[in-house]
């Protein structure tokens, strides 16, 4: 007799068992299986392949987070220079927002604590927080007023603080440097926590060859964000219904805009 496969069908015919073409859906597994079986077998896959999505998430995190604490140092020494423009950007945009007409702002990605410094000077009450410990370890010591509190924290962990607790949230060249899903995160976080208004201090499509290169060599969203930016901040809301419920672009230098949010809260 020839050989058989388990379970599957045949009929006997003068030259030896013939098997029944398998058009049912029942004769697609053999008899002793079933369907659940390979439903497990699918969900299983895509759960391993989410495990694998948010490790990959997690190591590409710890990365960015070792990245900024190795040039910790070096940015250090642009201090001076970054606050200096960070006040010329707040003073151009006083007809606009006058952000010394708010009370509490919190700097999302504040990194060393130029845009902080600047906006503490406003007597604001400024909240910093970063991922990167050696650039708030930097952010610290570089304060001279005690109207700044710094706090060690990751947006796309969650925000330690409560609904509407800032009055504006901003952040600066944080949201090129993000893969699209972490931006949405970002948006929905800030939206969160900003009773007024929300600050993305960013790049422009006005893009120089240096800038170019050093984005592309960071790895990050750059080019597509420049490109985006506005769309995908109203794309937040009516994709997350959390976001903004009117985004407003003013160029704020010749290769950066503020994209000004309302929070939908």
């Amino acid at each position: 007799m020839d050989e058989q496969r388990p379970g599957a069908s045949y009929r006997e015919t003068k030259n030896g068992h013939e098997r029944v073409r398998e058009t049912k859906r029942e004769d697609r597994y053999d008899y002793t299986g079933n369907y659940q079986e390979v439903d497990e077998k699918i969900g299983y896959s895509l759960y391993i392949w989410d495990l694998r999505k948010k490790e990959c998430t997690s190591l590409a995190k710890e990365r960015s987070t070792h990245l900024f604490n190795s040039i910790a140092p070096t940015y250090g020494l642009f201090f001076r220079y970054q606050k200096k423009r960070y006040t010329k950007n707040i003073l151009a945009m006083k007809d606009t927002i006058d952000l010394s007409s708010y009370n509490s702002i919190i700097d999302v990605g504040c990194g060393t604590g130029a845009f902080c410094s600047a906006l503490s000077d406003l007597n604001l009450e400024v909240t910093g927080i970063d991922p990167a410990s050696r650039m708030l370890a930097i952010a610290k010591k570089k304060a001279v007023r005690d109207n700044i509190t710094f706090q060690e924290a990751d947006v796309l962990d969650g925000l330690p603080f409560l609904d509407n607790q800032f009055d504006i949230a901003i952040a600066s060249y944080v949201a090129h440097g993000m893969e699209r899903e972490q931006r949405k995160k970002l948006y929905k976080e800030m939206s969160r926590v900003a009773k007024h208004l929300v600050i993305i201090h960013d790049y422009n499509t006005n893009r120089s060859p240096l800038t170019s290169l050093i984005e592309w060599l960071e790895g990050g969203d750059y080019f597509h964000f420049i490109r985006h930016a506005e769309t995908e901040m109203r794309d937040c809301l009516s994709e997350m219904k959390q976001c903004f419920k009117q985004v407003e672009v003013i160029p704020i230098a010749e290769r950066a805009n503020w994209y000004i949010c309302t929070p939908n809260s």
